[in-house]
C-alpha cells in the first residue's frame, strides 16, 4: 500500500497502559483521563508517500502528534472509528505529514525536526525568589513586586534545518512567545513541543 500524499505506519498499539515517574517508578493510568500520556506516538514507516522526496524512508521512525491514535467519543453512540485507520487487520494507519513532529533512522536514534517542528526541555530559571516571609507553615508572596511576563527559556533537545540555518544549535536556550508550547512524551521522558515561528529569541549554550 502506498498513498499519494500520506506516510503509512504500523500501530500495533495505540496505548500503553502504564506510565513511569522520572525516578522509574511505573504505574497504572487509564487512558480515558490520561490519554495524553499513554498514547503512543513513535511508529515504523512502512510506506512514504508517491510524491516525497526527503530523508524518511521505509523503516525510519516517526514522532507524531499523539491525535493520530485518539478516536472520538461520543456520549449516545459509542466510539467513531479512527480516521486515520486505513487497514485494521493490519493496523496500517495513514500519517498527514502535518502530524509529524521529528523522525528518526532507527529505534533508539537521533531524532530530528521534522520541517518546521524543535523538541525543548525545560530550563531552571537563572533568578529564584528568596527570603519569602513565612508565618508558620504558611508562606507570604511579595505582592509589590510584580509577576514576570516572559516565558522560561527553553533548552533545545531536537533542532530543525531551517532553525538551525538561523544560528541555532543544539542546548541553545530559546523563548518563545506564550502559550505556544505544548509538552509531549517522548520514550518515557517529558519534552516541550514548539514550532519556528513562536521562538522570538536565541542565547547560546554557557560552557
Amino acid at each position: 500500500m502506498q498513498a499519494h500524499k500520506d506516510f503509512i505506519v504500523h500501530i500495533p498499539k495505540t496505548y500503553k497502559t502504564t506510565a513511569k515517574t522520572d525516578s522509574g517508578f511505573e504505574y497504572l493510568l487509564d487512558k480515558n483521563f490520561s490519554g495524553k500520556d499513554l498514547a503512543n506516538n513513535i511508529f515504523e514507516v512502512l510506506e512514504t508517500p508517491l510524491t516525497y522526496e526527503g530523508e524518511i524512508k521505509p523503516g525510519c521512525n516517526l514522532l507524531v502528534d499523539p491525535v493520530l491514535v485518539h478516536n472520538q467519543v461520543f456520549q449516545k453512540f459509542g466510539e467513531e472509528e479512527n480516521q486515520y485507520l486505513v487497514d485494521r487487520k493490519r493496523s496500517l494507519y495513514r500519517v498527514d505529514p502535518s502530524l509529524i513532529i521529528c523522525y528518526s533512522m532507527g529505534d533508539e536514534t537521533e531524532f530530528y525536526g521534522f520541517q518546521d517542528n524543535l523538541l525543548c526541555e525545560k530550563a531552571q530559571p537563572e533568578n529564584k525568589e528568596k527570603d519569602i516571609e513565612q508565618i508558620g507553615s504558611i508562606f507570604i508572596p511579595d505582592m509589590s513586586k510584580d509577576k514576570p511576563q516572559d516565558t522560561l527559556p527553553l533548552k533545545v533537545v531536537v533542532l530543525n534545518d531551517e532553525l538551525k540555518e538561523t544560528g541555532v544549535e543544539r542546548n541553545d536556550f530559546i523563548f518563545h512567545k506564550q502559550f505556544t508550547d505544548v509538552e509531549i512524551n517522548v520514550r518515557g521522558h517529558k519534552f516541550i513541543w514548539l514550532k519556528n515561528r513562536h521562538v522570538i529569541g536565541a542565547k547560546k549554550e554557557v560552557a
